[in-house]
C-alpha cells in the first residue's frame, strides 16, 4: 500500500492535468469497496479540472461542479489515458 510520499509524488505527477477536461469516464472494476456512483459517468466528462490536491492518502481532484475522490488502493498505481480504443 503506498504511503504518503507516494501519493504525494502522484499528486505532483498530475499537474500537468490542470485546465485540461474530462473526455470519457470508463469503470473498470465496479465491485470496490464501495459503489461508483452512477452519476460520475454523466457529471465528469466535459468538466475542467481546476486543482489537484493531497489530503492524507486521498488525492482530490476539484472540478468546477464537483470533486474526485481517488485513493491509490493496495497497487498504487493511477493510469492517465490520452484515448481509449473503442
Amino acid at each position: 500500500m503506498p504511503e504518503l510520499p507516494e501519493v504525494e509524488i502522484t499528486c505532483m505527477g498530475l499537474q500537468p492535468i490542470l485546465q485540461k477536461s474530462i473526455k470519457d469516464v470508463v469503470v473498470r472494476n465496479a465491485s470496490l469497496r464501495w459503489p461508483i456512483p452512477t452519476h460520475l459517468k454523466k457529471t465528469l466528462p466535459n468538466q475542467k479540472i481546476l486543482a489537484v490536491k493531497r489530503r492524507a492518502k486521498y488525492i482530490l481532484i476539484q472540478f468546477e461542479n464537483a470533486y474526485l475522490m481517488i485513493h491509490l488502493g493496495m497497487s498504487g498505481r493511477l493510469e492517465l489515458l490520452k484515448k481509449i480504443g473503442r
